[in-house]
């Protein structure tokens, strides 16, 4: 299951990042961000519908989640919607980098920490029977 989304914004021109979780053969798109910045920090990404990461039964999101990012040089004007294309695997840390035709550093860069699975704890097996001395 997705924990956290951040994103952070190194370029100069004005950035909008949306993420979406890929289930069956559709892209449910949970929401839209304007990345702050330029700086070299991450900034927290409020998930809308945590329902959509959560796994469930045979739903398996927390394998499908992917980012798509949108960048304007002239100013916070955006023209055209996400297109997602990169899906993330559950790599905790995993992060993808969005990079622009101006340089060769990452414009904008998504990082996605997972929460480690719950496991149920293994049965223990029983104890040994302690070994029994014989008389003399």
């Amino acid at each position: 299951m997705v924990e956290r989304i951040s994103a952070g914004r190194r370029g100069t021109e004005p950035s909008l990042v949306s993420v979406a979780v890929r289930t069956a053969d559709e892209f449910r798109q949970d929401g839209i961000m304007y990345v702050p910045g330029p700086d070299l920090g991450y900034h927290p990404y409020l998930i809308n519908h945590p329902e959509y990461f959560a796994q469930t039964g045979d739903n398996d999101a927390r394998k499908r989640v992917t980012a798509s990012m949108l960048w304007s040089s002239v100013g916070p004007y955006y023209d055209r919607g996400p297109e997602f294309s990169m899906l993330c695997l559950d790599v905790d840390g995993a992060t993808i980098a969005f990079y622009t035709a101006r340089t060769l550093q990452p414009h904008t860069i998504v990082r996605f920490d997972f929460s480690l699975p719950t496991r149920p704890p293994r049965p223990r097996p029983p104890p040994s029977p302690a070994p029994q001395e014989q008389a003399s």
